[in-house]
């Protein structure tokens, strides 16, 4: 009786480990980041206080995009 409550607990866990997760988190790929000019820094929002003072142009970016350009997240807690 052990041994199956063992197997049942161990195929258990293996379940739960290899499911995907449950939409709440964000895909990197799709995210949406805003950079200023040709700055290195992006910015998860457009309402960003960084960006209100922007005068070279905003542009969209999606985050992987903005990450393989070597730009990197701004350090605000904006």
């Amino acid at each position: 009786m052990k041994i199956k409550n063992l197997i049942f607990l161990f195929t258990t866990c293996l379940f739960v480990s290899f499911t995907g997760t449950n939409g709440n988190v964000r895909s990197e790929a799709s995210t949406t980041v805003y950079v200023c000019g040709k700055s290195t820094i992006y910015h998860p929002t457009k309402s960003h206080s960084a960006l209100s003072r922007c005068t070279s142009g905003i542009t969209t970016w999606t985050e992987s995009n903005a990450k393989n350009a070597g730009k990197r997240v701004c350090k605000c807690r904006n």
